[in-house]
């Protein structure tokens, strides 16, 4: 099942490009002279169209981005002339950082918080959990970023609003800059992991195996750490996967609020741009690690569920 699955993505893969490679058909007139913007000279051009090849069909176009992309070339910017590959990998560690900040804070507050509601189910702590899991999900991460910028950057003056240092630059000043993004970003995570966590355990601790567990003495905090949550890591598995993969597409909001120089940032100059072969590398990358951790986590499940072995055979 899982060679199936790894197999899989090359066509997903190949789908996702030639959908992104499209973009070009759609753009109105001559796709050279709008991505060449007003008042380019004809010069400039001829550039862009003999640079893209889009005197060629689309078709053998795009067999041959993809013979140049196997071999790790996708082409130049249209912009700023430096290959894709490099555009990409001058930006990809900003956009890491945010993603796994993001991810530990949401692990090191979810899991804790899914627990405590869910062993005391019913209670006022319960309830807080649920209102906040649920506000948590319905406010957007820019929405979120707009509040910490204006409570701890504007009012209080605690750390700065905007802009990246790298770490090893200045370990403290890259802190500070990170906090706010981070935070922005993880609330919808911290949210649903902490649903999750809590639906899970409150169904296994009312199974007949845990009141047993129960009856031979066993401390609550055994039960619920040895036996609970090994049953409610497979749903909360699967929404970290799920986050994590969401997580690149929601850097590119948090990353314009807060002036970080990552992928999302560069997604959305390109966009402005229309820098086409620098989307045409970008996009099927956040597919390609949507599909991975996807898949990551199905094999984590696996291992952890025996069951799962058995149904999968």
């Amino acid at each position: 099942m899982i060679w199936r699955r790894m197999l899989a993505i090359i066509p997903i893969m190949l789908i996702v490009s030639f959908l992104v490679f499209l973009l070009s058909s759609f753009l109105p007139g001559d796709a050279a002279v709008t991505l060449a913007g007003e008042n380019a000279s004809p010069a400039r051009v001829e550039e862009i169209r003999m640079s893209l090849h889009l005197d060629e069909a689309i078709v053998p176009r795009y067999v041959h981005w993809v013979g140049n992309a196997v071999q790790g070339d996708f082409g130049r910017s249209v912009f700023t002339k430096r290959e894709v590959t490099q555009e990409i990998a001058a930006r990809w560690i900003v956009t890491l950082q945010l993603v796994l900040g993001s991810l530990f804070v949401s692990l090191l507050v979810g899991i804790p918080a899914g627990i405590i509601a869910a062993r005391n189910k019913g209670r006022w702590i319960d309830r807080l959990a649920t209102l906040f899991s649920s506000f948590g999900i319905a406010v957007p991460s820019f929405v979120v970023g707009l509040w910490l910028i204006v409570i701890f950057a504007a009012w209080l003056g605690w750390l700065p609003y905007a802009g990246y240092i790298n770490f090893g630059q200045n370990h403290v000043e890259w802190l500070k800059r990170m906090i706010l993004p981070v935070l922005s970003l993880s609330g919808v995570m911290i949210a649903e992991l902490t649903r999750q966590i809590r639906a899970a355990l409150v169904d296994t601790l009312d199974t007949d195996y845990i009141r047993t567990a129960r009856a031979k003495g066993l401390k609550e905090s055994t039960i619920v750490n040895k036996h609970g949550m090994r049953v409610a890591a497979q749903p909360a598995l699967s929404v970290i996967s799920v986050h994590v993969a969401r997580a690149f597409g929601g850097a590119v909001v948090v990353e314009q609020v807060f002036s970080l120089p990552g992928l999302g940032k560069l997604t959305v100059d390109s966009i402005t741009q229309r820098d086409l072969p620098i989307l045409q590398g970008i996009i099927p990358l956040a597919v390609l690690i949507a599909v991975v951790l996807t898949l990551a986590s199905d094999m984590v499940n696996l291992a952890i569920n025996p069951r799962l072995r058995l149904t999968g055979k």
